[in-house]
């Protein structure tokens, strides 16, 4: 739904669903997943609060700044892979990191850093996710944390 859009159209996403919260409209299921996440971030509602100061800014990792768009981006990614098991055998090993780290979000931020691993490959590459290293990655995390 979200693939393929500009940077202000996804995050223009963001600022909908938290307009919607703040209003108590009814939310999509895609706006509920996206509503979840943000309510997870309280740390990212600022930013949330004012879209046409935050549409356009910048974050820079050599500053040391989080980008809170790409970020809460990963946890629905994990989520959708959860829900979606794209790419297949993903559930089995998303819903084991959720067993054992007992909560999803901390299972999520461990699992993201190979998500973005594989998203960095992929554009370094110039080629599609390979989803068996991707798969690959997160095994050996898992293995890494003792999970079977």
């Amino acid at each position: 739904m979200i693939y393929g859009e500009s940077r202000n159209e996804l995050r223009q996403h963001y600022f909908n669903v938290w307009q919607k919260m703040k209003l108590g409209k009814p939310l999509s299921i895609f706006e509920s997943r996206l509503a979840n996440v943000i309510d997870e971030h309280p740390e990212y509602h600022h930013i949330l609060k004012d879209s046409l100061d935050s549409l356009e800014l910048n974050f820079s990792p050599e500053l040391n700044q989080s980008n809170p768009f790409l970020h809460m981006s990963l946890h629905v990614a994990l989520k959708e892979q959860l829900q979606t098991n794209r790419p297949k055998g993903i559930s089995l090993l998303i819903e084991k990191s959720y067993r054992h780290w007992g909560e999803p979000h901390r299972a999520e931020h461990i699992l993201m850093e190979d998500l973005v691993e594989s998203i960095w490959s992929s554009q370094k590459n110039q080629k599609p996710i390979n989803e068996m290293d991707y798969l690959k990655l997160i095994k050996k995390t898992l293995k890494k944390h003792n999970i079977r």
